[in-house]
């Protein structure tokens, strides 16, 4: 749920309830002397009262990265999400290819088997992991394996070792994984993406993975191998990578988020409001520490001329921050009680038509399993709203307009 929608429900509920009570005192079976006019202005509940609000939410933790726009690229472009909700990373390509039909030109004797030292090939697994390190989220659960297509109908040999390096975010050192050996190893006939090699890669590795090679490739073809070149497939000799991680928060994960709150109509004005109190239950699933640190009411802003220029803060109105929402997880969510107020500094609360909120998002105090999935978000529990100072209601009918 968006953040607006999460305002509107709040303040509809708080003034529906007003709004009882307000119409019960207003139908009552009363008659009053009216010779002489009265009065239209009704003012309720002088010291305060406390509205119930209810559960609000979920706000899906997509929606709150997606206000970033390097992470809200990488959600729509190159995140995947799994049958488990998890955000994850998928890459696969062609790390090597080479054509028979060439290699033949320069042996010597084709007619005899041919031991062919290809040297050191490498790829880049992808920018993905790359940019989601800058912003200090990691590469978990990764795997990597490479595999091999071969276009004879004859088998061929392979000897090489696979590493794969990438980026420590937490030291920015560059870090090393495997090798993993292959010796041997038998390709056989017409074989189509073969695994030759799987990386053994810790599940909980802080290292997010960017290149992949294949170090002193060796392969060792057969007698006659130009005219063992089956037709059903090309003539390439080719090997693939193939990547998949989840996302996790890291521990310098820290990103500064601007959410704008468009298109609000909170008629708190009428009532003229002096300060209202907000005291809510808030519960995360989200490995992620949500620090909230300014929220601006912001009122039309318009030109020398008159004319409308977008919007500016108002001033006048204080809504407390400050606070931080602690960051949970599916299994072990946190809940985090919160009170904020919403105060004139000088007349009453206007009309609320759009919201500014400065937060801060950063890695976890208390979660342990910081992997992030569609399915985690923030919700509003046991909501209730605190009115100060009473709620004044206008009625300026006539009363001979009554008969």
């Amino acid at each position: 749920m968006k953040e607006s929608s999460v305002i509107k429900s709040a303040c509809a509920a708080v003034v529906l309830t007003a709004t009882v009570f307000i119409i019960g005192a207003c139908t009552a079976n009363l008659k009053y002397d009216t010779s002489e006019g009265i009065d239209g202005t009704v003012r309720l509940f002088e010291e305060e009262i406390s509205v119930p609000v209810g559960d609000i939410g979920p706000i899906s933790v997509g929606y709150l990265l997606g206000q970033s726009e390097t992470i809200s690229e990488l959600l729509n472009s190159l995140l995947t999400i799994g049958e488990d909700g998890s955000f994850g990373l998928a890459s696969s390509d062609v790390l090597f290819t080479e054509s028979l039909y060439l290699l033949k030109d320069i042996v010597e004797d084709p007619s005899q088997p041919y031991s062919w030292n290809a040297g050191s090939k490498s790829a880049s697994i992808g920018g993905a992991a790359t940019m989601l390190g800058l912003v200090g989220l990691q590469c978990r659960e990764q795997k990597l394996n490479v595999q091999a297509s071969n276009p004879m109908w004859d088998k061929a040999v392979i000897n090489t070792s696979v590493t794969a390096q990438g980026i420590d975010y937490s030291t920015y050192q560059t870090a090393t994984e495997g090798p993993c050996e292959v010796k041997d190893y038998q390709l056989t006939g017409n074989a189509d993406k073969v695994v030759i090699a799987e990386l053994q890669i810790p599940e909980d590795l802080t290292v997010s993975l960017s290149s992949v090679y294949l170090n002193d490739l060796q392969v060792d073809l057969p007698a006659n191998f130009p005219n063992k070149i089956s037709k059903k497939i090309n003539n390439n000799i080719t090997f693939y990578y193939d990547y998949k991680s989840c996302v996790a928060v890291g521990p310098k994960f820290n990103l500064p988020v601007n959410l704008p709150v468009k298109n609000l109509s909170i008629p708190l004005g009428q009532y003229e409001l002096k300060k209202c109190n907000i005291t809510l239950d808030i519960e995360s699933t989200i490995p992620i520490d949500v620090q909230v640190n300014r929220i601006s009411v912001l009122k039309p802003k318009y030109a020398e001329d008159g004319s409308d220029d977008g919007t500016e803060p108002d001033t006048n109105i204080v809504i407390s921050s400050g606070f931080t929402v602690l960051g949970g997880t599916m299994e072990f969510p946190t809940t985090t009680p919160l009170t904020f107020t919403i105060e004139a500094l000088e007349g009453t609360v206007p009309d609320l038509k759009s919201l500014e909120v400065d937060i801060a998002l950063s890695a976890p105090t208390v979660a342990t399993d910081t992997k992030l999935s569609a399915k985690q978000g923030i919700s509003i529990k046991s909501a209730a709203a605190t009115l100060s100072g009473g709620i004044t209601l206008f009625n300026n009918q006539d009363p001979e307009d009554e008969n």
